[in-house]
């Protein structure tokens, strides 16, 4: 017997499952987007680096009387050169492609899940479980796994952009990006541990979800409904499901309570984290030792490792919220045949129709003519 797989080891499979169907759909979309999101991750470093260079310029003519130097010029449209192409990045990337690799993974997710469940074996629509996992599957997958995709491409952008901060401090000591980054551990741990706060009340994966789910497909379809009629058992039903409602209610907010009463030390710790880190080159800047455009680039980079990693966290979170319907889309794929054909299967040479015929046979009414 296969041992049961663990919440990680389920996201990590269906983020493999999840890459080949976006893989399947558009290979070429894909890399598109991929090479996008790198560029776009980057292109942030690379403006801060700009601007670096136009303050530490300006800083360095202020006493020739308002000339303009060429160099500074250069540095001035190196920066908007720079912004114009972000923008044109992100247009493209968020505007266009990910519409298009949206509608079109839409369509090879339907395709895929019809023609699965149309070549399911009969034994598996009269199996409770069976029918209520493709109902589940069937609800949400259409924009729950593109929405899973997205969530795994943003967050391929936050590790690049936290790579590319990190190398760029790395001239600063060696030391400074590590302590900033794992300044924002504790976020991850507070995450993890709250990671049953969902955005919906029933889509955790518990027994009383399951419950609520079973009553409302029998609550729902039209034969059931008839069927509860007649034995007038829909206001108890009805009960059922309220309780269930109040109980799914109650306890996610008791979570969801827990979870803002220790939000905000995470970031406390990190702010602590980045103005300690931010005042300890405060001094050279004074001195003159570090130049006033590559302490701003320092402070930015510090930021950027600060914000890139809480959206790092909030895109693993979005991943895990939307595993679970991932779950029911891939469980239902992986439904398995129940009628095994025998393979390899007979050939015949050729198949032609039956033919019956009668010989020596007649019939009679009753005092009538024989026929």
């Amino acid at each position: 017997m296969a041992a049961k797989k663990t919440k990680p080891q389920k996201l990590i499979k269906n983020i493999r499952r999840a890459f080949g169907l976006a893989w399947q759909t558009d290979k070429k979309l894909v890399i598109w987007f991929i090479f996008l999101t790198a560029i776009g991750a980057l292109l942030p470093i690379g403006i801060s680096y700009s601007f670096q260079l136009l303050i530490d310029e300006l800083v360095g003519i202020q006493s020739a009387a308002g000339i303009v130097t060429v160099a500074l010029l250069s540095f001035f449209a190196f920066r908007y050169i720079l912004e114009l192409i972000d923008d044109l990045q992100s247009s493209i990337q968020y505007q266009y492609l990910d519409r298009i690799l949206t509608y079109k993974l839409e369509n090879h997710l339907t395709y895929k899940i019809t023609e699965k469940i149309s070549g399911l074996d009969i034994a598996h629509f009269e199996n409770p479980e069976t029918q209520n996992l493709i109902q589940r599957a069937n609800e949400g997958y259409h924009w729950r796994i593109p929405n899973f995709t997205r969530s795994l491409l943003y967050a391929l952008y936050s590790i690049i952009a936290l790579i590319g901060s990190f190398l760029v401090l790395i001239p600063f000591g060696f030391w400074i990006p590590l302590v900033m980054f794992a300044s924002t551990i504790p976020r991850l741990f507070l995450r993890n541990k709250y990671s049953k706060v969902h955005w919906s009340l029933f889509s955790a994966n518990t027994p009383e979800s399951k419950d609520f789910w079973y009553l409302k497909s029998l609550l729902s379809d039209h034969q059931d409904i008839k069927e509860l009629k007649v034995f007038q058992a829909t206001e108890e039903l009805l009960k059922r499901l309220k309780k269930l409602q109040n109980f799914l209610f109650e306890t996610t907010k008791k979570t969801l309570n827990s979870y803002f009463k220790s939000y905000y030390w995470p970031l406390i710790l990190e702010l602590s984290v980045l103005a300690l880190l931010a005042y300890i080159k405060l001094p050279l800047a004074a001195a003159g030792a570090v130049t006033i455009g590559s302490f701003t680039f320092y402070i930015q980079n510090l930021s950027r490792i600060s914000g890139n990693s809480r959206d790092l966290i909030r895109y693993m979170a979005d991943l895990y919220e939307n595993n679970l319907y991932v779950d029911f889309y891939f469980d239902v794929l992986d439904l398995p045949k129940l009628i095994k054909e025998k393979e390899p299967g007979h050939t015949f040479e050729e198949i032609k129709p039956l033919r019956i015929e009668f010989q020596n046979v007649s019939f009679s009414y009753p005092d009538g003519p024989e026929v």
